[in-house]
């Protein structure tokens, strides 16, 4: 009776060892996960290699040195980038160091020197920056690239005289923002708004910071539309500063008027894209009729912004004569319309349909 008793004991043993790896995995059944747990309460061979196999002190061992590898692997990285950056540094550095000694020999001093320095420094923000920054290297390569331009501008400015720096800085910065000011944004955020990637930074940052920091990912888009808003009213500001006093006033009040009506009609379209809960396609027929209405009466919206006057250019279509400037520019501004609400409805009739078919799916 003892030996098979000890006999079934070896069998149950055995199962139970086959069975221990798909039990420490957690990927056997509730009855034999069941079984397991039964046999190891009563038997201290089987429990004392479920203990062995439980052992993740190798697990950690692993871990830590592909850590440790993959640790050592970002700082050469790191320092080749390091080397490169110093290498192409040092070959701009070049160009520098000679016209210091040229303006410095025949001139007598330094001028024309920091128009070399600063496009030294374009060239340095598209090549030595985005090497030597450690995070956000898109986003700092932008804004150096875009203070470099600036830099250059107020040298030139400084050298050769006249008023339009400002101007041209305003110029550049808007124009440049356009596309960089998302790109710079995301940078930025996607660098340091992470714990993957920020490092010390989220050490320090509290619970709401990190909040704001992920709603601020979401504003992207609004953001970059109150920038580049800000900027082309101080481009017009500067435009304005360089004419005569006398004509400044004259000047200023169509022009920012005309950029407050393009303003409202660039807010409204993205507005309407990026927060309308609507499908794509009846976004677009908004977009579409209000690029319509816009390109039939914008002339008659700057007219009245210029002079006070509504000019109703539409009274002079005129299909079956069109001889005169203003029987051909109703013509054509009426076309854009009728095709503009055309679209716009085609555009409506497909937002329907697509509506229509994802209710019924």
């Amino acid at each position: 009776m003892s030996d098979r008793r000890n006999e079934k004991q070896t069998a149950d043993c055995a199962v139970i060892r086959d069975l221990l790896p798909l039990y420490q995995d957690q990927v056997c059944s509730e009855g034999s996960r069941r079984l397991v747990e039964e046999h190891l309460k009563s038997c201290a061979a089987c429990r004392k290699i479920a203990e062995s196999l439980s052992d993740t002190e190798l697990d950690r061992e692993l871990k830590q040195n592909t850590s440790e590898v993959l640790s050592r692997q970002a700082r050469k990285e790191k320092r080749r980038a390091a080397r490169a950056g110093g290498i192409m540094a040092g070959i701009l550095l070049i160009p520098i160091i000679i016209c210091l000694i040229c303006n410095l020999a025949v001139g007598h001093g330094l001028n024309w020197f920091f128009i070399v320095l600063t496009a030294m420094l374009i060239a340095a923000s598209v090549t030595v920056v985005p090497l030597l920054a450690e995070k956000a290297r898109l986003g700092k390569a932008l804004i150096s690239l875009m203070g470099s331009l600036i830099l250059l501008y107020l040298s030139t400015s400084v050298y050769v005289g006249g008023n339009w720096f400002f101007a041209a800085s305003a110029g550049t910065v808007f124009g440049l923002s356009a596309v960089a000011a998302p790109l710079i944004l995301k940078s930025f955020l996607n660098s340091y708004g992470t714990g993957e990637t920020a490092g010390s930074l989220t050490d320090t940052i509290s619970c709401g910071e990190s909040r704001a920091v992920q709603w601020l990912k979401g504003k992207t888009g609004v953001l970059s539309m109150l920038w580049e808003s800000l900027w082309i009213y101080l481009l017009m500001l500067a435009a304005g500063w360089m004419q005569n006093p006398a004509e400044r006033a004259e000047f200023l009040r169509p022009a920012l008027s005309a950029v407050t009506v393009f303003l409202i009609i660039a807010w409204a379209v993205f507005l309407i894209c990026r927060y309308l809960p609507l499908n794509r396609w009846f976004k677009a027929a908004a977009g579409t009729w209000i690029g319509g209405f816009c390109f039939c009466f914008m002339n008659d919206i700057f007219y009245l912004l210029l002079d006070g006057r509504w000019r109703h250019s539409l009274r002079f279509v005129d299909f079956s004569h069109p001889v005169t400037e203003q029987t051909i520019n109703a013509n054509i501004c009426l076309t854009g319309l009728l095709i503009g609400l055309a679209a716009g409805g085609v555009f409506l009739i497909l937002g329907f349909i697509r509506r229509h078919r994802r209710e019924n799916s």
